[in-house]
């Protein structure tokens, strides 16, 4: 007798009955599960009992747990072909492009632009140098320029000539440039005089864009005739890039020209680029995802619109460049993409974004806002939190679209993606772009049942050669590949952990190992726990990352020391001699011992929450002497100690050294010009004081100040300093509060 109980008594419960119809009923909340799952439960546990019933002695493990039905409809999902060009490698599509759309303009950086065929021109002549140094397939060539024309110029020329790029970001620390330049032994350098001293590289093995300018431009700038010796081929490497390793060095990931031209070509399919779009490029170059913005534009007949170092930390810069193009497509992390919003981008033309009262009081009476129909916003690098997703939305326009990516760079940038409609049912990370299939295993490496998480494995055209030099670390992270028929295919276990959803979209569960993603950058812990090791007082050091109020994301050190521990400040400037800026700690806390679980592992959990004030004002004694004095010390300790919830700031301070970060910056930048008119380079937060700025502050007040009248009212002269700095609190209150 079957009937409907209108409500389970538990969330999951599966009754067999055994003695009188043999039946087994699946029951479950509807609250937690979907339909599809209990069908899909039910069906792999019977799958599973047909297996155990015709071979009783076996180990459960040697078993199955995917039905034949889920393991049909997984091979579909990965079913994923897609033509390339008889060619694949990058620089014949460039060459390709620039031949169908000479005259077309094919990037822009500041005053400066190029046509596609002036780009083809300065990068042959360039490539042309480059061969007559020797260069050619199979070189490495380190590629150490500040952000502009002549970076993609020279990036463009190195692919040309057969050889793969190198990126060298001249903003990093000179110890870390010099060892992947040593690691990656490179053929040459492409760099300026001025750079040359940071990279200890000699001059002998770089080709100098300034002081070599007079060779460089006596070479033609037609296309390089074959040469079967020198020219890449598709198996060949295209780029290495230097991601961040466990051991305490970084490790060169070497990507094919076949892997990035099927990128490429996938992206250019999906999520889609038209000769018609304009996409401004924010990322550097030593972040995969640049292949994306510079590559793919040029690969289509689009415009590159590349932002200066300076533009892409300034919210209101950054906004100011995507108004003025008339951009149609950005991509960007999620912290870029806030800062962007923070700075009152409204997005595409017709979006539903409400105008903030007074946004627009910087522009010229009657201007007009430069905004597309819509707006193409893709998203990747770190999580996508939902309501960063739905205020991307309400601002891509009724033309426009959100995209989510996803990918290793072991994978050549983003291996899926999707377009974002209804964030707030749950976000995904996609299906497989063109050539890719993601498999979910489990710890036996078979796969798990749709809806059951597991370690993610990607495999197919996209994967990577390697590291560079690291045959044992290969090895581990790149496997044989089960599912293909093609002989030596393998798949590249990434160390995330996720699910296949039954509408077929990937969704990302966070990671296996101790590897983070902070501001989208991809940071491997042991690497900074090493650094930290090197200095003479440190006995032991451990780092993780810590998100204590909502969005705020940290990356918290504890160290145990020999004997004294050193101050926060030292330990921060002993790091930064070999790791970038943004593997910094935020806090150093000391710890007498490194707690343990019973079995001797190390017990992550147990480490305290860092005291931000205890950490602020390492020494509280000074805080009677070096207290704020003027309202603007006073104004702008203000904002610091809200932005980064600590008690006391002194005026010696400096914003990084108490706990602060990029994004963190960023806010208090965007916010002290919008209400009060200070206009403040980020780069002086990382290195002067609060006294130091806020006299900048009070000075920059007073010189936009009107004139007081010369007669009666001297006792008001200074109410434009005060009302500017009361305006600066409040809208660090308001920033708070929103």
């Amino acid at each position: 007798f079957e009937f409907d109980t209108g409500s389970s008594q538990f969330d999951l419960a599966l009754s067999i009955d055994t003695q009188m119809f043999g039946q087994a009923h699946l029951s479950f909340s509807t609250d937690v599960f979907e339909p599809a799952t209990g069908q899909r439960l039910l069906k792999n546990f019977l799958a599973l009992v047909d297996q155990v019933l015709a071979n009783p002695l076996q180990p459960l493990s040697s078993f199955e747990f995917t039905s034949d039905e889920d393991r049909q409809t997984l091979a579909r999902w990965n079913d994923t072909p897609l033509a390339l060009p008889a060619d694949p490698v990058v620089h014949m599509q460039l060459q390709q492009q620039a031949l169908r759309t000479p005259e077309r303009v094919a990037l822009r950086c500041g005053a400066e632009a190029l046509s596609y065929a002036e780009l083809q021109a300065r990068a042959l002549r360039l490539a042309r140098a480059l061969r007559s140094r020797g260069v050619g397939r199979g070189s490495l060539v380190g590629l150490c320029l500040p952000r502009g024309v002549d970076m993609v110029v020279a990036q463009h020329a190195i692919l040309h000539s057969g050889a793969a790029y190198v990126p060298l970001d001249p903003a990093y620390p000179p110890g870390r440039l010099a060892d992947m330049a040593q690691d990656a032994g490179l053929a040459l350098v492409v760099s300026e005089s001025a750079l040359l001293p940071a990279l200890d590289w000699p001059a002998g093995r770089s080709l100098l864009l300034d002081a070599d300018a007079a060779l460089i431009a006596l070479q033609s700038p037609e296309p390089l005739a074959p040469n079967a010796a020198l020219d890449a081929r598709p198996e060949d490497p295209a780029y290495v890039i230097y991601t961040s390793g466990s051991t305490g060095r970084p490790k060169g990931v070497v990507l094919p020209h076949r892997a990035v031209v099927n990128f490429l070509v996938s992206m250019a399919r999906e999520p889609g680029l038209q000769a018609s779009d304009v996409l401004v490029a924010v990322t550097t170059l030593s972040f995969d995802i640049a292949v994306l913005e510079l590559l793919l534009p040029l690969c289509v007949g689009a415009q590159v619109v590349l932002a200066t170092r300076e533009e892409v930390t300034d919210g209101r810069a950054l906004r100011a460049l995507l108004e003025s193009s008339f951009a149609t497509v950005m991509q960007a992390t999620p912290s870029t993409w806030r800062m962007l919003i923070e700075a009152g981008w409204q997005g595409a033309e017709g979006s539903n974004v409400k105008r903030p009262t007074g946004s627009n009081v910087n522009r010229p009476a009657g201007s007009k806002l430069n905004r597309p129909a819509g707006f193409k916003a893709l998203i990747g690098g770190e999580g996508l939190p939902v309501d960063l997703a739905q205020q991307l939305l309400a601002r891509t326009g009724p033309h426009g679209a959100l995209w989510n990516m996803y990918g290793p760079t072991e994978t050549t940038v983003w291996s899926t993606c999707v377009k974002v409609v209804a964030p707030e049912q749950g976000i995904r990370i996609g299906r497989p772009i063109g050539n890719t299939q993601v498999h979910v295993l489990d710890g036996r490496g078979k796969p798990c049942p749709i809806g059951v998480a597991g370690e993610v494995f990607i495999g197919g055209d996209g994967v990577a050669l390697g590291y560079l030099h690291r045959p044992e670390l290969t090895a581990e992270r790149f496997v044989a590949d089960p599912f293909s028929a093609q002989p030596g295919a393998r798949l590249y276990r990434t160390g995330d952990r996720g699910r296949w959803c039954h509408d077929g979209l990937l969704e990302h569960l966070g990671r296996l190992d101790f590897q983070v993603k902070v501001r989208g950058h991809r940071i491997e812990l042991g690497e900074i726990e090493a650094a930290l090791g090197t200095h003479a007082e440190v006995a032991r050091a451990v780092v993780i990352v810590r998100e204590d109020r909502p969005g705020d994301v940290r990356l918290v050190a504890y160290v145990v020391a020999k004997a004294e521990l050193p101050t926060a400040a030292a330990l921060r400037e002993h790091l930064r001699t070999t790791l970038p800026e943004y593997m910094l700690p935020q806090h150093v806390v000391p710890i007498e011992t490194v707690p343990l679980l019973p079995n001797g592992k190390m017990d992550r959990h147990a480490l305290p929450a860092p005291d931000r004030n205890a950490d602020a004002g390492a020494d509280r004694q000074r805080a009677a002497h070096d207290a704020p004095q003027t309202p603007a010390e006073k104004a702008v300790a203000g904002v610091w100690q809200t932005l980064l919830g600590i008690e006391h700031v002194g005026r010696s301070d400096n914003f990084f050294d108490l706990g602060g970060h990029s994004l963190l910056a960023m806010r208090a930048v965007h916010h002290m010009e919008q209400q009060a008119g200070i206009r403040l380079d980020l780069r002086r937060l990382v290195h002067e004081s609060l006294a130091q700025i806020a006299a900048t502050a009070v000075d920059a007040v007073a010189a936009a100040a009107p004139q007081a009248p010369a007669a009666p009212v001297v006792t008001r002269a200074t109410q434009p300093v005060a009302g500017g700095l009361q305006r600066v609190l409040r809208s660090v209150r308001e920033l708070i509060g929103s």
